[in-house]
C-alpha cells in the first residue's frame, strides 16, 4: 500500500500570472514561501484554486518545479495531476514523481458522465504509472461524480490511494468512511466547516482561502489539536467572518487581489474570469482589512 503522512493546513495554491498572461513563476516562490513562513504544513498545486484546466501541461509542469524549487528540502507538495484528457493526467503524474512532490492527487474523471467502473479504472492507471500515493479530489459539485459511501470505500481500499480531498459537507458519509479507514488521510475540502471536519476525524485541511487566511487556520488546528475547542470555535468564527465577504464577489478573483494586497503580486485570473473592478478591489480589501494573515 503506498503511504502518506502530510497533515495539517494546506492552501490550495494559485497560479500567479505576468501582465501579458505567462506564468509568473518568481511570483509563485515568493508566494510559496510566505505561505510557509505563517504555518502551511504543505502546498496542493495545480488544482481547481491553480485554474488548472486553464493551463497546458508544460505550464502545469513549470509550476510544480517553480514551487518545489522555492520550498525547504523535504517539503511536501501534493501536486494535483486531473486533467479532462486522462492521457495529460498520465503525463503529469509522471512528471511530479520526477520533481520530487510528495504525493499527486486528482479529481475524478469530468464532463462527461463517467459511470464507477470508469473512474476505478482512472485511477488505478496513475497507480500503474506512478509509485506516489494518490489523494483522490472528491468534488462532487465540480466534477459531476456523486460518488456514494460504498464506491468512496472502494477507491479508497486500492492500494495507490493514500487517501481523499473530501470537499462537500455530508458528514455522515465522512464519518463511515473515517471509521473504515483508519490509517487513510482524510482532508476537509470546505474551508468555512473545517472545524466540523476535524471534530469528524480529518487529518487537515486544503482550501482556498488559505491563501490570505494561513495563520488563522494553522491557529484552529493548533487549538483543535490542544483541544481548545471553544477557542477552535471562535476562529472559526473569525475565519468565516472573512470568508463571508470574500465570497460576496468571484472567489479566484477575489483570491488574486487580496494576495496582491498581502504583499504578493500573482496577477489576475485567466479569460473567462472577469476582473474586479477597481471599486470592487477597494471594497473587498476595506472589509478584510485586519482579519488576514498579513496587514493590508
Amino acid at each position: 500500500m503506498k503511504k502518506v503522512d502530510i497533515k495539517g493546513i494546506i492552501p490550495a495554491f494559485i497560479t500567479p500570472f505576468n501582465a501579458d498572461g505567462s506564468l509568473n513563476t518568481e511570483a509563485a516562490k515568493c508566494h510559496a514561501q510566505r505561505l510557509i513562513d505563517k504555518g502551511a504544513d504543505s502546498l496542493y498545486v495545480g488544482g481547481s484554486s491553480g485554474e488548472m484546466i486553464l493551463l497546458s501541461n508544460e505550464e502545469r509542469k513549470t509550476l510544480l518545479e517553480a514551487v518545489m524549487a522555492a520550498v525547504p528540502e523535504n517539503f511536501p507538495i501534493i501536486a494535483h495531476i486531473g486533467a479532462a484528457n486522462p492521457a495529460d493526467a498520465y503525463e503529469l503524474a509522471k512528471h511530479a514523481e520526477q520533481a520530487g512532490a510528495a504525493a499527486v492527487s486528482s479529481v475524478a474523471p469530468f464532463y462527461y458522465k463517467y459511470n464507477f467502473r470508469e473512474i476505478k479504472a482512472y485511477y488505478e492507471k496513475i497507480g500503474e504509472v506512478c509509485d506516489l500515493p494518490m489523494i483522490v479530489y472528491n468534488i462532487p459539485a465540480l466534477s459531476g461524480a456523486n460518488l456514494s459511501i460504498p464506491q468512496i470505500k472502494e477507491l479508497l481500499a486500492l492500494d495507490c490511494v493514500g487517501g481523499m480531498k473530501f470537499t462537500c459537507s455530508d458528514f455522515y458519509a465522512f464519518e463511515r468512511v473515517r471509521n473504515d479507514f483508519p490509517d487513510k488521510l482524510l482532508y476537509n475540502g470546505s474551508d468555512e466547516i473545517i472545524l466540523s471536519g476535524l471534530a469528524m476525524g480529518a487529518d487537515g485541511g486544503i482550501g482556498t482561502t488559505y491563501n490570505v487566511l494561513v495563520s488563522k487556520f494553522a491557529e484552529l488546528y493548533k487549538l483543535f489539536k490542544e483541544n481548545k475547542m471553544a477557542e477552535a470555535l471562535e476562529m472559526q468564527h473569525q475565519i468565516n467572518g472573512a470568508i463571508e465577504q470574500i465570497l460576496s464577489f468571484n472567489l479566484l478573483p477575489a483570491i488574486k487581489v487580496l494576495v496582491k494586497a498581502c504583499g504578493c503580486d500573482c496577477g489576475t485570473c485567466r479569460d473567462p474570469f472577469e476582473t474586479l473592478p477597481a471599486e470592487q478591489e477597494a471594497a473587498l480589501i476595506e472589509a478584510v482589512r485586519g482579519k488576514l494573515s498579513w496587514d493590508i
